[in-house]
């Protein structure tokens, strides 16, 4: 766990989707119950919470934007 070896790290990740409904999916960070079944406890209730058959993501934890690389 990050949390235990390396209490100081800084992390972030960037990811990118050409569709924008994928987007709007993940700004939602909503997942079903049956989707986070392997994700341990620990990680379940420090980054998220239940909310009927659904677990919301905690607090403003990510940030998504689109953007064109056209040129």
């Amino acid at each position: 766990m990050k949390e235990t070896r390396f209490p100081s790290l800084k992390a972030r990740v960037v990811a990118t989707d050409i569709d924008r409904d994928s987007l709007v999916a993940a700004r939602l960070g909503e997942y079903p119950v049956e989707m986070l079944a392997e994700v341990d406890s620990y990680f379940l209730k420090k980054y998220f919470r239940r909310e009927g058959s659904r677990y919301r993501i905690r607090g403003p934890r990510c940030l998504f934007w689109t953007c064109s690389c056209r040129t």
